[in-house]
């Protein structure tokens, strides 16, 4: 079993940011103008460690290179690093991993908090992840950036 599966599975969290099908509802979403432009996603990110957590429970980090489009996101319960590069289309943030791996999410703002939303096809699949800056918490794959 894949290590990120085998995470999800022991979580009981679905595959959220590889298309598996999601455990938690999709919240309220605000309409497009609470979406997250990349520039301003850029400058939000720039310097920090991105923490996700999935119903509540904590499962990456991630950090963006600082410059370019580079990101390394470091799963919590095996360590297992990812490396990828991302792009801005549509509305989207795709990643795409050197694992061969493509994922595609919303970014937006839901009460005040940063709801990253799983899309498939340009559609939600209601699989959800919250994050929350951790200022410069260290990855042990930090550095590692494709590009």
């Amino acid at each position: 079993m894949r290590p990120i599966l085998a995470l999800c599975v022991a979580f009981g969290l679905g595959l959220p940011a590889f298309g598996a099908e999601p455990t938690a509802p999709a919240p309220e979403v605000a309409p497009e103008p609470g979406d997250i432009p990349p520039e301003e996603w850029r400058a939000l990110v720039r310097g920090q460690t991105l923490h996700y957590r999935i119903n509540g429970e904590h499962w990456a980090l991630e950090q963006y290179a600082p410059s370019g489009n580079g990101v390394v996101l470091q799963l919590l319960q095996s360590g297992e690093c990812l490396t990828g590069t991302w792009a801005y289309d549509s509305g989207q943030y795709c990643f795409s991993w050197d694992s061969g791996e493509t994922s595609c999410f919303r970014h937006t703002r839901v009460a005040g908090q940063i709801v990253v939303i799983h899309m498939v096809d340009g559609s939600p699949t209601g699989g959800v992840q919250t994050m929350d800056l951790a200022g410069e918490v260290p990855l042990t794959c930090a550095g590692q950036y494709t590009s």
